[in-house]
């Protein structure tokens, strides 16, 4: 029979190509589907050629078939072609199609989604709507292009609803325009549309409240307080602020039996009279006047809980002092509620107390001052233009019945929450730090700063999962008092140095700032001017503060040393797009700079050395830390050649030596050095080989016990020689002690010699980079496991890991950064226990070695090392339905290490107490316990029988004190 030749395009199946081809420029009917214009048609002109080769020469050869002149033989194919040339018959079942058949339009082999126009629509909205205040001049016009935009939505449009609350919720600056938007509906005649998107959102409230969703409960109240004040009356607004009051004062004013209990009541009512707070300026002044005694006596009453919170709050000082001195067991009863406020010192000697909420005052009590003017409540629905069409008379459908109910049935779910339940919220925001307070700045009133630190503190809070978006939306805060910028670098200083607060938020608001420098210069002006104040009280703040603030300092001044800043683009450009095409920097080379240029740089430098580093008299050795830290960021050499003259020689005692071979670090060391060095490897052995090799270093350690030291290299090592042979000197026997090993190198070996000698030459021998050490820690880690571990009833100074540390120490000084990860690494193999590397720590107090970072460093490792044990084990006991005696036993095995650990600490601390120290050390050691455990040891079940063990054994007063505290602190949580 007659063979058909089929060409395949390399694009794909024949079947997909005919589909193709009968799809090209058709498009689906559909009013709301978009369209792409008309392609040229891909038609096959039928050849003896097979194009599936998968490389690029089959396009080549078809576009040569179709020039004439390059036809000369167009039935001669390459040998490639010929072994993939497939034939049929007409009678072949897999036989192609005729010419003149038809295929059907079959569905494509990977089935999209149903086309939903609801559903396109929504998603060319969301535009619309969250850019939405975008251009802030644009802002009536681009209220009223939504408003039409969404008149066009279906009564139950789920998409577009749900992009409208999301938005709501988002951003807190646009609050008004969105209420705006949904009064201008219902004056379009969408009214049930307008309704149903006011039940969304009251829900949404609820749901708030009762999860703990402080932030979000306070958008969604000016959202429909907006709603009212744009004519949108059915939310019933004024009936649920005064359930939320009428909730707090039922909080504040119920008897509670444990103080846990009351201490989450107060919080819940505080939390409640601060959403309120937080959400009345959005009355428009006309609603204002309207209901002007209704929304004064809501006023009235949040002053006048204001009024007794603060009476809690002036006795809190004498109470933190009273527990602080206690030298006994306090007795169970109901204390003051707001005790958990020393968790939130930044300063240790001042008790004084400000959040959010005790701000508040001055801010309603400034707005009735002004007769309800505003002008950063962007309150949209009261300006002219928008409001003359919300108000617009005319004829209405009445809401569906159906609708109403539903309406009616939210508002009765929110007012009658159980306020017994209210346990998840968090302490309301703090806000110790006034570092911009001697800044008069006279065009802006006392409760538009305050409004305006709050939206600057709710945009961090919502966009805190990307720096250069949250640094976009602060700078498109559109108010034009120069207090702006400085109300945005105080909130974050508040934010970021709060011990309290997640540690996220301290390189965040870094970030945050410096994706703003590149745009408004005068937030750098102002962070410098704030770090500085802050700089100058070192001494007086807390321990976790201060790390925090070594934190901020390192990394704003590794980002801006030696760096000049582009020009500041043209006033018209977008400022939406500022940040983003601004972020870099001009990193310009000293050597290839102008001369001008050098002198901009070290005018820059020399700025950011005298705003860093003062003159350091504390304890705290803050200079030098901060110089730990920066040199582990940027070039030390530079460092030098910018520093200024009393800080050279603290900067030279930082560089690190150049890493010296093996075989010079180890030439004046004894022969078993070359022989641990022979032992070691870094290969992936499969686990029986490392074990072996592991088990030869054990056995060569237990065979030269009591030996005396090698004249000569043993033979038949189990490993091949690394160094080459080394002439040994008259110093030849230096051992990692010094003197101490020299004077025993006559005598015999001692086991901790032996294991010494094998731990220094692990640790010189992967000294050329953290990953070899690393390496052959976890290689030969279980050596050191095995000797350690068979160590009973020795003091820790006199202990193998003692000396283990001590050496480590000592010979990783110059790189504390190495050290940090080396003693992490121990810990997680299980080889150091974490109680011993607290003793290890305390060992050097009050020394500078104390005061460091990497020893505040371990303390915080080794604590969070057993804390995170004990909260897995817990989590796994608690998922365990039946409760098995295995994960009972893990639990109270990682409750014991957590026990040791706080006596452990107590211990340390009480004997250096013990020894008559100064009272700022004093502080220091109690404010370091104090952090410890408030932050870490939550449970009342370990605090307990703690306090009592140590009034029974004579404790120094100050860790009584402190012990009182945490209990009564213990539920303290994040702010955010």
């Amino acid at each position: 029979m007659d063979e058909l030749e089929v060409d395949i395009d390399d694009k794909g199946d024949a079947l997909e190509q005919l589909v193709e081809t009968r799809l090209d420029g058709d498009s689906i009917d559909g009013p709301e589907e978009p369209t792409s214009p008309p392609t040229k048609s891909r038609k096959r002109r039928i050849s003896p050629s097979f194009d599936r080769l998968g490389d690029n020469r089959n396009s080549r050869d078809n576009r040569r078939d179709k020039n004439p002149r390059n036809r000369q033989d167009t039935n001669r194919d390459s040998p490639l072609r010929q072994k993939y040339r497939r034939t049929y018959t007409r009678l072949d079942q897999r036989a192609p199609f005729p010419p003149n058949f038809r295929m059907p339009i079959l569905p494509p082999l990977n089935p999209q989604p149903a086309w939903n126009s609801e559903v396109a629509r929504a998603k060319r909205w969301d535009t619309s709507i969250i850019t939405l205040l975008d251009k802030f001049e644009f802002a009536k016009e681009c209220i009223n292009s939504l408003a039409d935009l969404l008149s066009s939505i279906g009564d139950s449009s789920k998409p577009a609803f749900s992009s409208f609350e999301k938005s709501v919720e988002a951003f807190p600056i646009k609050t008004g325009a969105y209420a705006s938007v949904v009064g201008l509906l219902k004056a379009k005649g969408k009214i049930n549309l307008a309704e149903q998107m006011t039940q969304r959102l009251m829900h949404n409230l609820g749901s708030c409240i009762s999860s703990g969703n402080r932030i979000g409960a306070i958008h969604l109240l000016r959202f429909l307080i907006g709603l009212h004040s744009s004519n949108v009356k059915s939310c019933r607004v004024l009936e649920i602020i005064e359930y939320l009051i009428n909730a707090a004062k039922t909080l504040e004013g119920s008897n509670y039996e444990m103080q846990e209990e009351y201490f989450t009541a107060t919080l819940a009512a505080d939390n409640l009279m601060y959403i309120v707070v937080a959400s009345i300026p959005w009355f428009s002044r006309d609603e204002f006047l309207k209901s002007k005694e209704i929304i004064k006596g809501f006023c009235s009453e949040v002053i006048d809980y204001n009024d007794r919170r603060n009476h809690k709050l002036a006795a809190v000082k004498n109470d933190i002092q009273l527990t602080l001195m206690s030298d006994s067991v306090e007795k169970e009863t109901i204390k003051n509620p707001y005790m958990y406020i020393a968790a939130y010192r930044e300063i240790r000697s001042v008790m004084e107390f400000s959040d959010r909420l005790t701000t508040s005052v001055e801010c309603i009590k400034s707005l009735l001052n002004s007769e309800w003017i505003s002008t950063t409540t962007y309150r949209f629905y009261q300006s002219k233009g928008i409001k003359d069409n919300i108000f617009h008379v005319g004829v209405t459908a009445p809401v569906s019945k159906d609708i109403a109910k539903v309406t009616d049935e939210i508002f009765h779910a929110i007012t009658n929450i159980d306020i017994k339940q209210l346990k998840a919220f968090k302490p309301v925001p703090m806000h110790n730090l006034t570092l911009t307070q001697e800044y008069n700045i006279d065009d802006i009133t006392i409760h538009d700063k305050w409004l305006l630190q709050e939206h600057v503190l709710h945009t961090v809070h919502a966009f805190k999962d990307d720096t250069a978006l949250c640094a976009k939306q602060l700078l498109m805060l559109p108010h034009n008092s120069a207090y702006r910028e400085y109300a945005i670098v105080e909130v974050l200083f508040n934010v970021m140095l709060s011990p309290i607060y997640n540690r996220h938020f301290t390189m965040l608001a870094v970030l945050v700032m410096q994706e703003m420098c590149n745009v408004e210069p005068r937030i750098e002006v102002i962070f410098l001017e704030s770090y500085s104040k802050l700089v100058n009280i070192i001494p007086q703040l807390d321990t976790d503060v201060v790390c925090n603030m070594l934190n901020i300092g390192s990394y704003w001044f590794a980002v801006e040393f030696c760096k000049l800043r582009k020009d500041r683009p043209s006033q018209n450009q977008d400022d939406t797009d500022k940040v983003t095409e601004n972020r870099s920097m001009d990193v310009e080379d000293v050597m290839d700079a102008t001369e001008e240029m050098k002198e901009m740089i070290r005018e820059k430098n020399a700025k950011l050395f005298s705003v860093m580093f003062k003159q350091d008299d504390s304890i705290v050795n803050f200079n030098n830390r901060l110089l730990d830290k920066i040199s582990r960021l940027v070039y030390v050499d530079r460092l030098l050649a910018y520093s200024p003259e009393d800080l050279k020689d603290n900067i030279k005692t930082v560089i690190q030596p150049p890493i010296p071979s093996v075989q010079h670090a180890l030439r004046d060391k004894p022969l078993e050095h070359k022989v641990f060095l022979n032992l070691l490897h870094f290969n992936k052995l499969n686990s029986e080989e490392n074990d072996l090799r592991n088990s030869r270093i054990i056995g060569f350690i237990n065979k030269f016990v009591n030996k005396e030291p090698l004249a000569e290299m043993p033979r038949n090592l189990f490993a091949e020689d690394k160094t080459a042979d080394v002439e040994m000197t008259d110093e030849t026997n230096a051992g990692p002690e010094g003197n101490e090993m020299h004077n025993n190198i006559s005598k015999r070996w001692m086991q901790y010699q032996l294991i010494l000698i094998f731990w220094e030459t692990l640790l010189v021998f992967g000294n050329k980079s953290l990953t070899h050490l690393m390496r052959l820690i976890e290689l030969h880690g279980d050596v050191l496991k095995h000797f350690v571990s068979h160590e009973k009833n020795v003091q820790f100074e006199d202990s193998t890991m003692f000396k283990i540390l001590r050496l480590t120490h000592d010979t990783l000084r110059s790189n504390p950064k190495k050290f940090e990860l080396v003693v992490d690494a121990l810990l997680r193999m299980e080889i150091l226990q974490p109680v011993e590397a607290c003793k290890f720590v305390f060992v050097y107090f009050p020394t500078s070695d104390f005061f460091s970072n990497h020893s505040l460093w371990i303390l915080d490792t080794a604590v969070n090392f057993v804390k995170d044990r004990l909260e897995n084990a817990r989590n796994r006991f608690n998922d365990d339905v039946g409760k098995s005696d295995i994960m009972r036993a893990t639990l109270e095995e990682r409750e014991t290490d957590m026990n040791n650990l706080v006596i452990c600490l107590m211990e340390c601390i009480n004997n250096r107490l013990a020894q008559g120290l100064t009272t700022e050390l004093e502080e220091i050691l109690e404010n370091i316990l104090k952090n410890i455990f408030i932050l870490n040891v939550h449970s009342c079940a370990i605090l307990k029988p703690l306090l009592e063990a140590v009034v029974r054994k004579g404790f120094h007063r100050r860790i009584i004190g402190v012990l009182n505290l945490a209990m009564l602190s213990q539920s303290v949580k994040p702010l955010f």
